[in-house]
């Protein structure tokens, strides 16, 4: 089995480098991290550590051109089988992951819904890196009603979120 080269990194570089990206680069980002994530969901294959670090571009010409990587937390799902293990990246770790409730593949859809948010505005719903430590995240995570649509978002994306 050969390497790929991938020429623009991974999207965490990607946004970086570009900021908040306007809204059809991030629908054809989206569209192919959805399309991505709904293959390995009906391989019954949970990602559990999905990230702006673990999507890579291939080509920035083709923005639909994205590999997912890192599976050293996925897990082959069972129908009969219950997880409830701590595992992933606690700023796009679901809020039944953080607390150590039975989930299902729906949290790999929670971490696409903070890609996309960082892909659109170019910053994460809820955490702010200066100010919240791990206790001051996860208290938000227990106490997350609902998360608000950012003003400077376009329709279409405050539509979609």
């Amino acid at each position: 089995m050969g390497m790929e080269l991938v020429k623009c990194g991974s999207l965490q570089q990607y946004i970086k480098n570009n900021g908040k990206l306007p809204d059809i680069e991030a629908s054809k980002i989206m569209n192919s991290v959805l399309s991505a994530l709904s293959y390995i969901h009906d391989k019954n294959v949970i990602h559990r550590d999905l990230k702006l670090a673990n999507i890579l571009i291939h080509d920035s010409s083709n923005l639909k051109s994205i590999k997912i990587i890192d599976f050293g937390f996925g897990h082959m799902k069972h129908s009969s089988a219950n997880y409830d293990e701590h595992v992933g990246t606690l700023v796009y770790m679901a809020p039944e992951v953080a607390f150590e409730h039975e989930y299902t593949k729906s949290v790999d859809v929670w971490a696409t819904g903070i890609i996309m948010h960082y892909v659109i505005t170019g910053k994460h719903p809820f955490y702010d890196k200066e100010t919240d430590g791990t206790s001051a995240f996860k208290k938000k995570l227990k106490d997350l009603k609902k998360v608000e649509p950012i003003e400077k978002m376009s329709w279409v994306a405050k539509n979609l979120f």
